[in-house]
This record gives structure tokens, C-alpha cells and sequence, in this order.
């Protein structure tokens, strides 16, 4: 995911006298930054093959990616619950929560449905709630269409200090 942070860019200064003084990233010692998904489940699911249907998180858990299989009709689609923690011991501000895969689909449409809820949500360390987000077939979309929608989330976030 995104990750920035208030820190110092490098430099290197000449102070006139052959000396050269550096400043790198100033790094409070035992700080760890470490927002991730867990525990992602399926709530609801309306026309698709629930048994085909996976979540897989990336190795550091900032992003995970979902493949739906057979969407049967324009409406079929999935619901699920997946969990957000702060595996670190610095709080966090999640930015936002961002689809990825999708940009050229007209027909499958991703919702996150408790955005109010996260953007710019401050998260302490060890603190974890769970979002929901839908995946369909645009019901107003009844084109034929590939009956299965594959994407990702990843998380937006920054350290707060």
C-alpha cells in the first residue's frame, strides 16, 4: 500500500570546512508500521458459485484480491466482511481503500459500503473492525458479460506520529 510519513528526506550538507554532515531518517527505535487485512469471510452471496469464490491476501496482508466465479445474471453478486488491523505499535490513518482490476469492467462494480466509517480513520496499534464490500453484476448491465469478476483491495494508509 501507500505508506508515507512525516520523516526527513536525506541530505547531505557541506559545511565549508571538508566535513560533510549527514542526516538520514530519523526512525524512533521498536517503531513498526503494519496495517493489514485479516479475517476476510462471505456474508451473503446471490447467484454466484459460493465454493469457487476466494479472497487470497498478499504476503504482507496490505492488499488482498477476490475472484467471484459465475455470476449468473445481471445482480448476482457477493458480500463479504474482512477485518483491518493495526499489527504495528504506531497508530495509523487508513486514506482510503482502493479497487484495483477493475477499471475497464462496466458491467462488475465494487462497493466498499462503510467508507464514512474509514477514510481518514485513525487506528491504534493492536485495534482491528471489519469493513463490508459487495462485488456484482450491475443490475442495469444486461449485456452478456465474463461470469467471473477478479480484482483486488489495498490499503491506503499513513503513520501518524
Amino acid at each position: 500500500g501507500v505508506q508515507t510519513c512525516a520523516l526527513p528526506i536525506f541530505c547531505i550538507m557541506d559545511l565549508g570546512y571538508g566535513k560533510t554532515l549527514e542526516f538520514s531518517d530519523i526512525i524512533i527505535p521498536n517503531n513498526s508500521f503494519n496495517v493489514e487485512f485479516s479475517n476476510a469471510k462471505i456474508v451473503k452471496a446471490v447467484g454466484v458459485n459460493e465454493e469457487k469464490t476466494r479472497i487470497i491476501f498478499s504476503d504482507n496482508k496490505r492488499s488482498l484480491s477476490v475472484n467471484v466465479t459465475d455470476l449468473a445474471y445481471p445482480g448476482a453478486g457477493v458480500e463479504f466482511a474482512v477485518n483491518i488491523l493495526n499489527n504495528g505499535n504506531i497508530p495509523a490513518k487508513i486514506d482510503s481503500i482502493s479497487v484495483t482490476g477493475l477499471e475497464h469492467s462496466r458491467a462488475i462494480k465494487v462497493a466498499v459500503l462503510d467508507t464514512f466509517n474509514i477514510n481518514n480513520k485513525t487506528i491504534k496499534p493492536n485495534e482491528e473492525f471489519t469493513i463490508h464490500f459487495i462485488v456484482e453484476w450491475d443490475k442495469n448491465y444486461t449485456e452478456v458479460v465474463n461470469e467471473t469478476a477478479n480484482f483486488g483491495l489495498k490499503i491506503n494508509c499513513t503513520q501518524v506520529i
